[in-house]
């Protein structure tokens, strides 16, 4: 990435830990244009976080039925208090998923590969923490290599019935451990 003249670091607090973000532009202009364009895109994260966190509590209120959204804005007084309705089938998840291989442990496929879970040192996914794969290359090498949770090589994802990686599959990132 290229360096651009002006930049503008903004930190959620004061700790070294604490988020933060900078954003480069070569003019004013382009650094205000740019830092509008993150306020509108943080304001719409924070809206949707908070119609989640609203859904969230409406499904804890029913008992934890599916509940779903066309994503609405949430009701600006509580509704009547009603009745839970049947419980029904909420039908397929919204995204391709494969059970998820059991916490901390480790398996290993027939080539000797292992897969290891639970790691605190894992990154995250969008389906959760990452799997560790240990492996030797063709060429006889040894690796490890992070892996998205959902892979089809790791044995009881396999084993579960997912023979076809899902489209939105992370694509993994190698491991320094």
């Amino acid at each position: 990435m290229s360096e651009l003249p002006i930049k503008a670091t903004i930190k959620a607090g004061g700790n070294q830990a604490d988020p933060w973000v900078t954003v480069g532009a070569n003019s004013p202009e382009e650094l205000a244009d740019r830092l509008g364009r993150m306020d509108a895109a943080l304001s719409k994260t924070a809206e949707v976080a908070t119609r989640f966190v609203a859904l969230r509590a409406v499904a804890d209120t029913l008992g934890g039925q599916h509940v779903e959204t066309q994503y609405a804005a949430p009701p600006q007084s509580a509704p009547a208090p009603q009745p839970p309705a049947p419980p029904t089938d909420p039908g397929p998840p919204p995204f391709s998923a494969a059970p998820a291989p059991a916490p901390g442990g480790v398996q290993e496929d027939k080539w000797g590969n292992t897969y290891e879970t639970g790691r605190p040192d894992a990154p995250n996914t969008a389906y959760g923490p990452a799997v560790l794969k240990r492996g030797t290359s063709q060429a006889g090498k040894p690796y490890t290599r992070w892996i998205d949770p959902r892979d089809k090589a790791i044995p009881s994802v396999y084993a579960s019935g997912q023979r076809d990686n899902p489209a939105d599959l992370w694509p993994g990132d190698w491991a320094k451990v």
